[in-house]
């Protein structure tokens, strides 16, 4: 009778051992798979610098971005600007396509750009004037 116990007791916690192992591996399994969604989802996500320091673009996961320039060139102002802006942005990934709105003084600006990321740069090619500007990552989404 003893023996037959014993079984039993085992036979729990192994089956006990094998319910947390597998709990485990799907709550782990549906965290990593929502954080790889949300990185597919949105690329932008984390602050980028351009090349010459004049822009940095702080991009948000839900669709807003703060813009500061520093003596940058706004060509729809036809002048340069300094401060900071808020943004819209909305992005199509399989078109590799964006479009940033801001409000400068009393002025809407729409851009409309093309985009590639390679690693920590981020490539914007403004699609009327066919000019890009490179952006470097100051920081990325973490792993």
């Amino acid at each position: 009778m003893d023996k037959k116990i014993r079984i039993k007791k085992k036979f729990i916690i192994i089956a006990v051992v094998f319910v947390l192992i597998a709990t485990l591996s799907i709550v782990g399994g549906i965290h990593i798979s929502n954080r790889i969604e949300k990185e597919e989802s949105n690329p932008f996500i984390g602050t980028w610098n351009s090349e010459d320091k004049t822009i940095s673009m702080d991009f948000s996961d839900n669709g807003t971005a703060k813009i500061t320039y520093n003596n940058a060139l706004l060509p729809a102002l036809g002048t340069k600007y300094n401060g900071t802006v808020n943004a819209v942005y909305a992005y199509d990934g399989e078109k590799q396509e964006m479009s940033v709105t801001i409000t400068v003084y009393t002025k809407e600006i729409t851009s409309h750009y093309t985009y590639e990321i390679e690693g920590r740069e981020l490539i914007l090619t403004d699609t009327s004037a066919k000019k890009s500007q490179t952006f470097i990552a100051e920081h990325q989404v973490e792993d």
